[in-house]
């Protein structure tokens, strides 16, 4: 009697071992299972912070440079300029332009543009320090450029085109921070005691132009030179005035015969003579038997799983003669 109860309570401690264990391993892949489908969700989140589907993408085309063809271009194409109106006139006075477009027009730009002779894509993503996006070094011989209509020689530095960028959350959804910094930096000499964080930023910067800005996405951001006189019809709607061909025509075939480098707004009397470039041209625009134009493109790239419910990112509206395009069902 007594060896049959030790036999059972023998029986009774290894089948109670054997449920824990049972219990033990369920909880276990179980644990197992949540953990794995955290990291899923964690790695999915960081990806869409930090990864390829989140920041800036820069295009760069070389293409001719035909005023009254990129006149017509942009003005067909553009949806408006960016920056507030007095900001605006300062980055005109200094050669550069940044118009909004559609994502959808890219591949029409390019052709309006007549194709371009060099088509690059880079991807920055999230940019938190100051990158150089333009340079152009200038040697021991001086050369004299127009800063803000007033000119100014330079010699033994790098003019650039710094670039700053980043996404924020807004409450209309996310959007893409865009900052830009032109500046002429010189040579230093390298020192411990001298040694600053911001170095990138250091020479000196030219304030009056510089951009900060946020980028939406469903388009892209075209910066590039432009003549201070020259007059693009961005966002003009057709039947305003007159139809927008007919003035955008007429203005490029001004620009045509007009535009050339200039300091600011005001005509020049006397003899012909070659103006220096603005900081724009001379960031933009190679000269020589065949002048060409530096196109940039800044495309913003983010996430659906960023915006918040309900709202999805702007896209191009179907125009009149695309409407009459579609047959009826």
């Amino acid at each position: 009697m007594l060896r049959e109860r030790i036999i059972y309570s023998r029986l009774l401690l290894v089948m109670t071992i054997a449920a824990i264990c049972i219990i033990s391993c369920k909880s276990s892949k179980s644990s197992r299972n949540s953990s794995r489908k955290f990291n899923q969700q964690s790695g999915a989140i960081f990806n869409n912070i930090f990864g390829a589907k989140n920041g800036l993408l820069i295009r760069e085309w070389t293409i001719e440079d035909n005023p009254q063809r990129i006149a017509l271009a942009m003005s067909k194409f553009g949806v408006e300029e960016l920056l507030e109106e007095s900001q605006r006139e300062d980055f005109r006075r200094n050669g550069l332009r940044l118009v909004r477009v559609w994502a959808e027009d890219i591949d029409p730009l390019l052709k309006a543009f007549d194709g371009a002779s060099s088509n690059t894509a880079a991807w920055h993503g999230q940019v938190y320090s100051w990158a150089e996006l333009l340079r152009r070094q200038v040697k021991a011989q001086p050369i004299a450029v127009a800063v803000d209509g007033h000119v100014k020689r330079y010699k033994n530095g790098t003019f650039r085109l710094m670039l700053r960028s980043w996404t924020v959350s807004m409450e209309d959804g996310p959007r893409l921070m865009l900052q830009l910094l032109p500046q002429f930096d010189k040579p230093q000499r390298i020192s411990i005691r001298g040694f600053r964080a911001d170095r990138n930023v250091q020479g000196e910067v030219f304030q009056s132009f510089t951009v900060e800005t946020l980028l939406e996405t469903g388009f892209v951001y075209v910066l590039t030179y432009a003549s201070p006189q020259a007059v693009w019809e961005i966002g003009k709607k057709p039947g305003d005035d007159k139809p927008k061909s007919d003035a955008a025509s007429e203005d490029a075939e001004e620009i045509a015969n007009s535009e050339s480098p200039a300091i600011g707004g005001l005509g020049v009397a006397g003899p012909g003579t070659i103006l220096p470039p603005t900081y724009g041209e001379l960031m933009c625009r190679t000269a020589g038997r065949y002048p060409t134009r530096r196109i940039l493109l800044f495309e913003p790239t983010i996430p659906l799983e960023l915006f918040p419910p309900g709202i999805v990112p702007p896209s191009r509206p179907v125009n009149e003669d695309e409407k009459s395009d579609v047959a009826p069902n």
